[in-house]
């Protein structure tokens, strides 16, 4: 009798379980060889960052845009965070070096609005570095050995972090393998680790993304080769989006296999993954992979279900060839352009009052806004 109240208390346990971690989820599923359909697209703007000896970006990371200012970081080559004017004006760029308020290895930045600050994370000094809108250096807090890849603020106390390594790994999981974990809840200020998120093998750790994304009004997060879409219920992974590549969706028999075999499947065109640059507002959502030795983008119309594929966009002439870094409330994307891809796309009689004669191979990008009207 003892047993089968055992057996009953279990059944009990596992069903509540289940119905504690049971989450609602929509599927997205899409043909990159058949989604051919363009809408309507309006590029509202173009804006042409200022390029002198002062403020050369050899590559966009990351940009941000608030009211008045365009914030944009380029943690390979120039390895600085710049702020531009909303016309594209230099105002000014961090110093390079390793003195008070220099950095040399900036790694991510965002905004804290509510005290209107730049936080930047200095990784070789492991150092969260603060500024203010402008750049003006104001403080610095270092914590040694986290090595954070990409953050963002999830409300007034926390912040989520994605790394590839952490202080409090790697964790024992089993006998003989170790279990890292793709992102990391702290406590504002790092000091307090509040919860591990989406374990992973150990040699998938180096296909972390590269910023978990804030949306108006939730964050959203993902992993390279993982093909769902998060957000966060009581600080916990929940699932928001399953996205669905048919055929070319990576398979757990294809994970089995490797990192090498993955890396082949992706560069030869029979698997999608590397995913990153996940963006959310009311009317879409966007994101970015690799298939090919190619960087592709998808937008999502949550309005009409429609898939929209970048290279449909590049096929029929609507956009010059870009890559999407942010969306703002009212559905206009943010797009980076590189100079000689924009002065291709132009026609010599433009409306956009750009000088492409004064285009150069040193010029900077230019930024794209745009937008998709559904009828």
């Amino acid at each position: 009798m003892k047993k089968k109240n055992n057996c009953f208390l279990i059944c009990i346990l596992i069903m509540s379980l289940f119905s504690c971690n049971k989450t609602e989820f929509k599927t997205l599923e899409f043909a990159p060889d058949k989604d051919t359909y363009v809408p309507n697209v309006r590029i509202k703007s173009i804006i042409e960052l200022e390029t002198n000896d002062s403020c050369l970006i050899g590559e966009i990371s990351k940009i941000s845009v608030i009211p008045k200012s365009i914030i944009i970081l380029d943690k390979f080559k120039s390895r600085g965070l710049f702020v531009f004017n909303s016309e594209g004006k230099f105002v000014s760029r961090t110093n390079l070096g390793r003195g008070p308020g220099e950095i040399s290895d900036p790694w991510d930045f965002i905004i804290d609005k509510q005290n209107q600050t730049i936080m930047l994370w200095e990784s070789s000094g492991f150092s969260m570095m603060e500024f203010d809108y402008n750049l003006n250096f104001k403080k610095k807090e270092k914590y040694p050995g986290l090595y954070l890849h990409s953050m963002e603020i999830i409300d007034n106390e926390h912040i989520l972090v994605s790394s590839q390594s952490n202080p409090y790994l790697p964790q024992k999981d089993g006998d003989d393998e170790f279990l890292p974990y793709n992102y990391f809840i702290y406590k504002k200020g790092c000091s307090e680790l509040v919860n591990k998120l989406l374990p992973t093998k150990a040699e998938f750790c180096s296909f972390n993304p590269d910023v978990p994304i804030c949306s108006t009004n939730r964050i959203l997060f993902l992993t390279s080769l993982d093909f769902n879409i998060y957000s966060l219920n009581n600080y916990k992974p929940q699932i928001i989006y399953k996205m669905d590549f048919g055929k070319l969706t990576l398979t757990e028999s294809d994970m089995n296999k490797g990192r090498g075999y993955i890396l082949d499947q992706i560069r030869n065109g029979n698997k999608v993954g590397f995913f990153d640059n996940l963006f959310e507002n009311e009317q879409f959502l966007s994101f970015s992979f690799g298939r090919w030795f190619k960087n592709h983008f998808y937008i999502y119309s949550k309005k009409t279900g429609m898939n929209y594929f970048s290279e449909s966009f590049l096929n029929k002439k609507v956009l010059p060839k870009c890559i999407i870094k942010g969306m703002l409330n009212d559905g206009t994307f943010i797009a980076i352009v590189n100079a000689q891809d924009l002065k291709d796309f132009l026609p010599e009689n433009n409306t956009y009052n750009i000088n492409l004669q004064a285009i150069s191979e040193f010029s900077n990008n230019y930024i794209l806004y745009f937008s998709i009207n559904e009828l």
